[in-house]
């Protein structure tokens, strides 16, 4: 369960309204920054977490959230950038100042907090995806994306968020998607997922 008191307790120990920015949708959003990372503060919207080795989807987070504070002492920047999925509103903050606050407001219960729901998000898809066949990829991420908000399914296309979250050929996601629509397993609407009807183990 998202640990909503949590981050509003973070978000109002660091955000200062002067600071906040808005992003139009399809903007990408590093966290790598010098002469140090950033704490991210999203305010408002829906942004995609994509890891930098391969541009993999891994999860998505909705507004309210705050994230980058988990980063080493040593300065390693954190292999993901973010992509906003709609008008998204957010704040940027130096990791370092970031972290004062923290000792400063006696904040880090709320941070372990904050940290383990986003662990949780970042590795529960990728590490169930290994071994798969390509339909038993798509299967299980139409399931996973029933299961995101209806404002991000009814903004993003399907073939989109399949791609991004299987790294899967289009054309390969187009076939088995047509043969699914044309089984009547899902129902789909200019190119939006509107329901799973049901989906067969093999296919």
């Amino acid at each position: 369960m998202k640990p909503s008191d949590h981050i509003l307790t973070l978000t109002n120990a660091l955000s200062r309204p002067e600071n906040i920015r808005t992003a139009r949708p399809r903007q990408l959003i590093s966290l790598r920054h010098i002469p140090e990372p950033m704490v991210c503060v999203l305010h408002e919207g829906i942004v995609g977490i994509f890891r930098e080795s391969d541009h993999l989807l891994v999860a998505h987070l909705y507004a309210p959230f705050v994230l980058g504070f988990a980063l080493a002492e040593s300065h390693h920047q954190p292999h993901i950038y973010l992509k906003t999925r709609n008008t998204v509103r957010y704040e940027m903050i130096p990791h370092q100042q970031a972290l004062a606050l923290f000792d400063e407001k006696q904040l880090w219960k709320s941070v372990a907090w904050v940290q383990g729901f986003m662990a949780t998000e970042l590795f529960r898809q990728p590490a169930s995806y290994v071994g798969q066949s390509s339909y038993q990829l798509i299967r299980q991420t139409l399931l996973a994306f029933m299961q995101e908000e209806e404002l991000l399914r009814n903004t993003m296309p399907v073939l989109e968020y399949l791609q991004e979250r299987t790294l899967l050929s289009r054309s390969g996601i187009q076939r088995i998607l047509s043969e699914l629509k044309k089984g009547d397993y899902i129902s789909l609407e200019n190119g939006k997922l509107i329901d799973v009807h049901r989906l067969p183990e093999r296919f």
